[in-house]
């Protein structure tokens, strides 16, 4: 059952999404003034807000070093993982340390990717942070990584370790979720012939095995989310590509809002509903007994402030 939480302050894209302890947490983003075919201008949040169980509103927890979006996020032993992403001039290869400390935030940067990196997935098995794909470019993403790298957690002064990659093209604007011991990576983007490329292909890493490909999700999804719900691999949303070519038009009915689930046991994919709204170029987190998706881009060039949340 889907229902709605107080709206962030401003609607949002590419901010970052988790929780630290009873905070759920949405840092940075983007937002528009006008449209991105009209002349409008493109501005960058700094803005750290959270929200607690039963509050009537956000509230504005501190800001980051810098204005930042489009990095991956994850929730991790009381702290929010920020992974790369773009600032308002460059992209980022950062890895910072979100907490929670005394009446605001602290952040401490850990040690830096390899490369520049935005648009990428991000996901924590036992101790060790794992980053999959992405992009570099700026403003926009005009290379796609098959990079896969990790990072222990428990030793930050260790480098960042590669590891072979899916076998499938590079992509940025992915999902991937954690179940178990294992990663699940699907969909995004690439390019090709000029044009974007809207993928459906779908694969699991494991630490022993390395990487298996999975059957394709049923229809193309970018920038889409994924968690694990009720034991299943869920990817919510995304953009199918079916107006890919036609994004400035004003008749864009918005994205893709089907909720696809990977059952493991059979390894089946299945429709297991539609969201109430199709946010994409967001975040996903657990929070408070269910399953949260606070803003995002709900049809091209146009942020939204809804938050909704599924119940676990």
């Amino acid at each position: 059952m889907w229902s709605e939480l107080p709206a962030l302050p401003k609607g949002l894209a590419g901010q970052m999404v988790g929780s630290i302890g009873s905070n759920l947490i949405v840092a940075g983003g983007t937002w528009w003034e006008g449209t991105p075919w009209s002349g409008g201008k493109k501005f960058w949040s700094d803005a750290v807000y959270g929200l607690r169980p039963g509050d009537k509103g956000w509230r504005l927890l501190g800001k980051l070093g810098r204005p930042l979006a489009y990095g991956a996020a994850v929730s991790v032993r009381g702290a929010l993982l920020l992974v790369g992403g773009q600032t308002d001039s460059s992209v980022s290869s950062q890895l910072l340390e979100l907490t929670i400390g005394g009446a605001g935030i602290k952040l401490r940067e850990l040690h830096r990717m390899p490369l520049p990196n935005a648009w990428c997935t991000a996901g924590v098995i036992g101790d060790r942070l794992y980053v999959a794909g992405g992009g570099g470019g700026f403003p926009s993403a005009n290379q796609a990584y098959r990079t896969f790298w990790s990072y222990n957690l428990k030793n930050p002064a260790e480098e960042w370790r590669e590891i072979d990659g899916w076998s499938g093209s590079p992509r940025f604007l992915a999902a991937m979720t954690v179940v178990g011991n294992e990663l699940y990576l699907a969909g995004g983007t690439d390019f090709g012939g000029g044009k974007r490329l809207f993928r459906r292909d779908a694969y699991r890493y494991n630490m022993k095995s390395g990487w298996s490909r999975m059957p394709d999700l049923p229809v193309a999804l970018q920038g889409g989310v994924a968690a694990e719900y009720r034991g299943k691999v869920v990817f919510f949303g995304g953009n199918d590509g079916s107006w890919g070519d036609r994004e400035s038009d004003a008749a864009h009915p918005g994205f893709h809002r089907g909720a696809y689930a990977f059952d493991i046991e059979a390894g089946t994919w299945n429709r297991i509903g539609d969201m109430p709204a199709s946010l994409v170029t967001t975040g996903i987190a657990k929070w408070d007994g269910g399953l949260v998706i606070p803003g995002g881009e709900n049809k091209p060039g146009y942020r939204s402030s809804r938050v909704l949340k599924l119940q676990l």
